[in-house]
C-alpha cells in the first residue's frame, strides 16, 4: 500500500505542472503581473542645432541628390563641383585644332518627387570652388543665399521620372566663364521651390554631395 500511494502522489504532481495546449497562457507564470502600458512619444529636433545636422553623403553612395524646400522633417541642400570642363585644343590627323564649345548642358535625372507639389522649379546657383564636405549646412545655406540663381528649370507637373535640362548657348556661355587659374572648374548649388513644401531626389554625379539639417 505504501508503494501504491507513493506512485499516485507522483502522478498527481506531474499533472499539476502540465499546461493545457488548448488554452495557452493558462499557467500564471506565463502572464504579466500587471497591465501593459504603451506610450507614443515624439522627439522633436532642435532647429538649427548641431543634433539636427546629418552631414554629407559620401562618394561611395553618390547615386542620388536630395533637395527639399520647407519640409518639417528637415531641409536638404545639394552642391557639386565640376572638374575642368574642356580642353582648348583637339588633335585631328595629328594637327592641333582649336576646340570651340557652342553648347553647355546641365541635366538631372528626376528619380522621385511629390506629384501633388505643382509648379516645381529647380534653381541653379554658382558657388565658390572652395566648397567641400567640411562645409556646415549653415555655411552652405549662406553661400547659396548670397548667390542669386543664374538659371532655373521649370519641371512639368506631369513629369514624375526622367531627365530635366538647362541649355546654354551663345551669350549664355559666358555664365560659365571664370579665372584661368580655375582651369574651367565650376561650383554649382541646387535649390527647389514649388507651390507647397516638397522634396525631390535626383540622380547624382561623381563629385556631388548633399547636406541635411
Amino acid at each position: 500500500m505504501k508503494k501504491l500511494f507513493a506512485g499516485l502522489a507522483g502522478i498527481l504532481v506531474l499533472a499539476a505542472c502540465q499546461e493545457s495546449i488548448s488554452t495557452p497562457g493558462d499557467c500564471p507564470t506565463l502572464c504579466p503581473g500587471e497591465q501593459i502600458i504603451v506610450r507614443d512619444t515624439t522627439i522633436l529636433a532642435t532647429a538649427g542645432g548641431d543634433s539636427a545636422f546629418f552631414g554629407y553623403a559620401g562618394q561611395s553612395i553618390r547615386t542620388r541628390l536630395l533637395v527639399s524646400s520647407g519640409l518639417a522633417a528637415g531641409e536638404v541642400r545639394s552642391f557639386m563641383v565640376f572638374p575642368k570642363q574642356r580642353r582648348d585644343t583637339i588633335q585631328v590627323d595629328g594637327i592641333a585644332k582649336a576646340l570651340v564649345v557652342d553648347t553647355i548642358s546641365i541635366s538631372f535625372t528626376l528619380q522621385a518627387r511629390d506629384t501633388t507639389a505643382k509648379s516645381l522649379v529647380v534653381f541653379l546657383h554658382r558657388l565658390p570652388l572652395a566648397i567641400d564636405t567640411t562645409l556646415t549646412f549653415d555655411s552652405l545655406e549662406t553661400l547659396i543665399r548670397a548667390a542669386p540663381p543664374f538659371d532655373s528649370i521649370a519641371v512639368s507637373d506631369t513629369l514624375k521620372l526622367g531627365k530635366i535640362e538647362a541649355l546654354f548657348v551663345g551669350d549664355r556661355l559666358a555664365l560659365f566663364d571664370g579665372p584661368a587659374a580655375d582651369s574651367g572648374r565650376f561650383g554649382l548649388g541646387v535649390t527647389i521651390r514649388a507651390a507647397k513644401s516638397t522634396g525631390v531626389r535626383f540622380g547624382g554625379g561623381a563629385t556631388a554631395a548633399a547636406a541635411a539639417a
